[in-house]
């Protein structure tokens, strides 16, 4: 399959690896520091490509023209042509109406109809689709639910798995108010939580001595006075492990969801990756301390976000957050990865500066069409921004800062946790950082701060914080 079909055309093989090798390349740096050997990143991604390829390969044909048993009573004429095709890629939604928001992995867009299609590359073992795969797709259903145009259909969901192999398997995911109405209680159970900063009660002996997040939730609970997990010491697993707080078929997860219902500070804590060790009752208060700022910092940086829609588009431009009447300078210019930059004329009077996340759109980024993005240059009269899609007409630039760092940093939190006594008790303040008595030459080009700084660095046995400028 790889080379080249008739007539010239390239065969999706030879797409999907030429794609690849590009990646490869443009990322050859970060492999090289992360150690990580291209031959076995070959070796690894082989088997998916190809079965993408296959599966692209059997059902091009039919991809532009959704079977009718998708569409519930929604036919086309047979053999109608569809036109006014458009695929994006990675396509951001936000919908503030069910406090939902997502990036799809892939969305189209037909005469009268919508589709999505989620890729997984884990392993195509045990029995497909995995309940949390759905859940996610449900998410998004909802998502198109709201933001749905009134002239389009509903929209089609596929599952699409590489792993398997082969040919890579793709199923349906249907989505009825059933479905809409399991997302929106799990939202609520989940908003409540996040509001209050408690989890909710248990769901009895029964669920949570097979759940395979018992020990994690029997140690934080018991580090946030949380009710702890009511397990069946006497129980016997039964059945596979299940996730906490729903039924078992459609029993959502914090990671199942992550992509589209807004509960960070669950993240870490869900993951079922830390193990703690306490020594003393200082280590909890300090860990309960901290989690609740975090908690509080996480609330106020959702309170910024929500100013999106709570707030015009004149109040933002006034309070500095937005710059409106953009004027295109010139068409957009392609990165040669997919992704592209754009330059506008405007009157900035924002505090926007290069390297701020934003929300590019065009006049409304709620309802309307909006892609996220980075500024690459700012002034006065000028900004140029990246972004990782096209949309026909933007006109306005809002700031929209991301909750990555914070959940970085909550996850870090519970990394303390893992850590050593020392590493613990320096970050906690109980120990003073170490400095060893290395002389260290000084430079007359330097300042006497700059010299300091040179030589306490050098000095260094645990850690220095520099303070630069603000």
């Amino acid at each position: 399959m790889k080379g080249h079909a008739g007539k010239g055309q390239e065969t999706p093989l030879a797409t999907l690896y030429r794609h690849f090798e590009q990646a490869l390349e443009q990322n050859s740096i970060e492999l090289a520091l992360a150690n990580v050997s291209v031959e076995e990143i070959r070796a690894d991604v082989a088997p998916h490509l190809e079965s993408l390829a296959t599966w692209f390969q059997n059902q091009s044909s039919t991809l532009w023209n959704m079977p009718a048993t998708y569409m519930e009573g929604q036919t086309e004429e047979a053999g109608k042509p569809r036109s006014g095709n458009q695929v994006r890629a990675e396509t951001f939604l936000l919908a503030p109406e069910i406090g939902l928001r997502g990036r799809l992995d892939l969305f189209w867009q037909q005469s009268g109809q919508q589709r999505l299609l989620e890729l997984k590359t884990g392993g195509g073992q045990g029995n497909l689709p995995k309940r949390d795969h759905r859940w996610q797709v449900d998410g998004y259903h909802s998502l198109l639910t709201v933001r749905r145009n009134s002239e389009m259909k509903k929209a089609l969901a596929t599952l699409l798995y590489s792993g398997t192999p082969q040919e890579a398997q793709a199923f349906g995911i249907p989505f009825t108010i059933k479905e809409l109405q399991r997302v929106n209680e799990t939202r609520n159970i989940l908003v409540l939580s996040h509001i209050t900063g408690t989890a909710s009660a248990p769901p009895g002996p029964s669920r949570c001595t097979k759940c395979f997040l018992l020990k994690q939730c029997e140690q934080v609970s018991s580090l946030l006075t949380w009710q702890p997990p009511e397990p069946d010491t006497n129980g016997q697993l039964s059945s596979p492990p299940v996730t906490p707080g729903r039924p078992q078929r459609y029993a959502p997860t914090t990671a199942s969801i992550g992509k589209v219902i807004h509960a960070e500070h669950e993240m870490g804590i869900a993951s079922g990756a830390y193990s703690f060790s306490l020594s003393s009752e200082e280590d909890r208060v300090f860990f309960a301390r901290y989690y609740h700022l975090l908690h509080i910092e996480g609330r106020e940086g959702e309170r910024q976000q929500a100013l999106l829609w709570k707030t015009s588009v004149a109040e933002r431009i006034e309070h500095g957050t937005a710059i409106g009447e953009l004027k295109p300078v010139g068409e957009p210019q392609p990165t040669g990865q997919g992704e592209w930059e754009q330059e506008f004329f405007c009157n900035n009077t924002s505090e926007l500066r290069e390297g701020d996340e934003i929300l590019l759109s065009g006049g409304d980024p709620i309802t309307g069409e909006v892609v996220t993005g980075t500024i690459k240059h700012i002034s006065a009269e000028h900004v140029r921004v990246w972004s990782p899609e096209l949309i026909a007409h933007p006109t306005l630039i809002d700031r929209y800062d991301t909750n990555l760092v914070h959940v970085r940093t909550v996850k870090n939190l519970l990394r303390w946790l893992q850590a050593g006594v020392h590493l613990r008790e320096l970050v906690a303040g109980k120990l003073r950082p170490q400095f060893s008595k290395l002389s260290v030459a000084r430079r007359l080009d330097f300042n006497a701060e700059q010299n300091l700084a040179v030589e306490r660095a050098l000095q260094m046995q645990d850690y220095l914080l520099v303070q630069g400028p603000p």
